[in-house]
């Protein structure tokens, strides 16, 4: 670049260089600056045209600032920091801008403090703030001056110029601020990050800065580039927790527009709530009084809650009223649910366990602005991949892929196992009969899951080989089930002299040994922000969902799973239907006591709705430690079964209305079929058989029914909800799945848990391994011996 435009850049990145380094001076006069404060003071000298000022101004007028502290400014809390940042960085400076383009350095150091649980008092937080916007964010991030601040308040700091110097420092501080600073001829520069390091985490949680979703990422973006400088300073002090209180995050949307996003999240165990002991303490409510009563009618039609798809949440038949609801909202705020959930969306490291971000949702649309990851806009990641699934698609169905003969598939066949089978499957047969009722249906799907043989061998002899296309599911591309499926698939085709390469599409990892492959005819990625369970809308579910009823019908599916999301960041539990479900549940796990609750789908296209619910909801939040890995006090997920009604009522409805046990149940129902087809039998249709059972069930639960023969007698007092409906439709299905996704995720932060690993199918995977190693002894290899291994 040349020089003239060099010296038009550097003027205008300075351009309020006589004022904002004016408040360098202390620094310069207490001694020697760092080289690169020293070079910019030279850039100073230079393109000012006058010597750096040796003296700082005067605080502004203290009246004015302090009536406008007084009637702006709360104490510094959690719950006053959105407002206070937004002041911080809206204060009348004049010419001189604000704390949003000046003064980083008091904002890392505001944070640190606020992150610390010392908040400055609020005139001196003004001051400070005042003074930090007289640097520009070349010289208001310089670490000596922090470090200063720093230790004059009480902090012990210590500098760190190399990442192995930072990452011993890790083992006793309390928080990080990284700092990085470069220069060259084109673009004199400098920025900072302030980031508190989480040792749960393992890694730097940003508190401000740009871009990427931790300091390792930026630095990782910064590294290599010209004339780069980076260091740490680790803070500690005597007497605060190790663990981190908040986690606030940063991203830089673009140059021109800043989207700040602060989550004050601070992750506590249930019985450490106070609105959680207020609701233990609190008042019971009667089911069957309150369905019984003369305004039940009206309590079944305001107990209510919209949801995306047509659907609606009604919750009359639980035991809550307004003053349990009231006491569920306070324990909603309390726990932080609505901040958590925008902490995930917006590509926090809320999997804790495995260090991940948790991105299902991006897959079906952008909630909360950009979240970059290894370098990729992720969700610019999910619809490429999208994409590829959906010219894929219509290329088999316009036979512009066919077999090695030349001949179209008529069938696509899913081998995976866990999140990769019970979720597809369960889309798949929730929307078959629509499919095939409205003109959508372009391909059978069928589903090779369990590594038992006979599963694989039964569906291969119910399939036409030649004209079946095998999917692979496996994100590793090392699954033992999955790849023994596959061995045993592409035997088959061998054997009846088809070239398997030419029937085997791969759902993988990019770094995965089935990622570019020439062993299948394409390859669709995912990644490890999306954990099987919840990976019906990602490429796992995608493929096979796309080439059964066509891409457009796949994204209808994806449609009503946003919608619900959007409905997810309600603040109001009220006009929330996941988080009201959650909360609902948790009240009956943790105050009523209860440990099961059955879903019953009326509805034989969910015939395998509740299957996919265990997984999801049973993997998710069976867990006895907190995100920490500290035992809680408490129970937490309960076991999940479930079968569609009316099966269920001729099953174990039984032990529901009469046994020992109070289990709180989901219905599902929905008021028209998916085919259409019906019959009248004494005077009703068998749709309207269906609709009646689910009504009278609700009832039946709920009230009971008294009789002086013991046997014959309900007690009533079960309670229970109903997620309704017009049609079983995409929309509809993929609010459904949704729903249960955020009401999950919802009870794992109200339980503190992190609800996004499985460690608990880890060890037996470990011993199987061992045994067929024949690496046993004691009681492993007699069991082995059991089984003739």
């Amino acid at each position: 670049m040349p020089k003239k435009k060099d010296s038009a850049l550097t003027r205008r990145l300075l351009g309020r260089a006589a004022d904002a380094l004016e408040a360098e001076c202390a620094l310069v006069a207490a001694g020697t600056p760092s080289k690169e404060v020293s070079f910019l003071l030279g850039l100073f000298e230079r393109t000012a045209k006058r010597p750096f000022p040796a003296e700082l101004p005067p605080f502004p007028d203290k009246a004015k600032q302090s009536a406008f502290c007084a009637r702006t400014l709360p104490a510094f809390t959690k719950e006053g920091f959105i407002r206070n940042q937004r002041m911080l960085r809206a204060v009348p400076f004049g010419k001189r801008g604000n704390t949003a383009d000046h003064g980083c350095g008091w904002v890392a150091y505001y944070n640190l403090r606020l992150l610390m649980g010392e908040p400055l008092a609020p005139e001196e937080a003004l001051s400070r703030a005042w003074r930090g916007q007289r640097f520009s964010g070349l010289l208001g991030a310089d670490p000596f001056y922090l470090k200063k601040l720093l230790e004059a308040d009480g902090y012990e700091v210590r500098l760190c110029f190399t990442e192995a110097e930072a990452e011993a420092a890790a083992k006793d501080a309390h928080a990080f601020i990284l700092m990085y600073l470069y220069r060259g001829a084109e673009k004199p520069a400098g920025h900072f990050i302030a980031a508190q390091y989480d040792p749960f985490y393992g890694d730097f949680l940003v508190l401000n800065g740009e871009p990427g979703c931790t300091a390792a990422a930026t630095l990782k973006e910064m590294r290599g580039r010209k004339g780069f400088y980076h260091m740490v300073l680790a803070v500690k002090r005597a007497g605060l927790d190790k663990r981190p209180r908040y986690g606030l995050h940063y991203r830089m949307e673009t140059t021109e527009h800043y989207r700040r996003i602060y989550h004050m999240v601070d992750w506590k165990n249930t019985d450490t709530l106070a609105s959680f002991a207020a609701l233990k303490n609190g008042k019971r409510v009667s089911v069957k009084a309150a369905l019984s009563a003369a305004d039940a009618a009206e309590r079944v039609k305001s107990y209510a809650v919209p949801m995306a798809g047509g659907l609606t949440y009604n919750y009359a038949a639980k035991a809550v009223d307004g003053e349990v609801l009231e006491g569920l909202a306070a324990l909603a705020k309390e726990a932080q649910l609505k901040e958590k959930y925008e902490a995930l969306l917006s590509g926090a490291v809320i999997n804790t366990g495995e260090k991940r971000l948790v991105l299902h949702q991006l897959t079906r649309g952008e909630l909360c602005g950009k979240v970059v990851a290894d370098g990729v806009d992720k969700r610019a990641f999910y619809v490429a991949q999208q994409e590829a699934i959906a010219a894929f698609a219509n290329a088999v169905h316009a036979g512009e892929i066919v077999n090695e003969n030349g001949e179209p598939f008529t069938t696509a066949v899913q081998i995976g196992i866990g999140g990769s089978d019970l979720g597809p499957r369960a889309m798949y047969l929730a929307l078959e009969n629509w499919a095939k009722a409205t003109g959508n249906f372009k391909m059978e799907a069928k589903f090779i899951s369990n590594v038992d043989p006979d599963d694989a061998a039964a569906v291969l002899a119910s399939t036409d080989l030649a004209h079946a296309v095998f999917i692979l599911v496996s994100k590793s591309g090392t699954t033992l089930e999955t790849l023994t499926n596959e061995t045993f698939v592409k035997q088959a085709l061998e054997a009846a002299g088809l070239d398997p390469a030419k029937h085997m599409v791969a759902v993988t990892s990019e770094t995965s040994p089935l990622a570019k492959n020439p062993g299948y005819l394409a390859a669709f990625f995912m990644d490890d922000y999306i954990g099987g369970r919840y990976s019906s809308t990602s490429a796992v579910g995608g493929a096979v969902l796309s080439l059964a009823f066509g891409p457009e019908v796949f994204a209808r599916f994806l449609e009503g799973a946003t919608a619900e999301d959007k409905l997810a960041l309600e603040a109001d539990p009220l006009k929330n239907p996941a988080m009201l479900d959650a909360l609902i549940g948790m009240y009956e796990r943790n105050v009523m006591g209860y440990g099961v609750t059955a879903v019953l789908p009326y509805s034989q296209a969910l015939s395998r709705f509740p299957a996919h619910l265990q997984q999801l909801d049973m993997e998710s939040n069976g867990k006895s430690v907190n995100r920490f890995g500290e035992a809680v006090n408490y129970p937490t997920g309960p076991v999940i079964f479930g079968e569609p009604g009316t099966n269920g009522q001729h099953s174990f409805y039984q032990l529901l209305h009469q046994g020992t046990d109070i289990i709180p149940l989901q219905f599902i129902g929905f008021r028209t079929t998916q085919l259409g087809s019906d019959a009248v039998i004494e005077g009703s249709t068998s749709r309207a058989k269906l609709s009646a059972n689910v009504a009278a069930q609700i009832m039946a639960f709920a009230c009971g029914k008294d009789h002086e023969n013991p046997n014959k007698a309900f007690a009533g007092e079960r309670p229970s909800s109903i997620i309704i409906g017009d049609e079983l439709t995409p929309e509809a299905l993929g609010a459904l799945l949704a729903h249960f996704e955020n009401k999950v995720m919802f009870q794992g932060f109200l339980w503190n848990l992190n609800s996004f690993d499985q460690e608990g199918v880890q060890l037996g995977k470990v011993l199987a391994k061992r045994v067929l190693a024949h690496e046993t002894d004691g009681a492993l290899e007699a069991y082995a011996e059991l089984l003739n291994i």
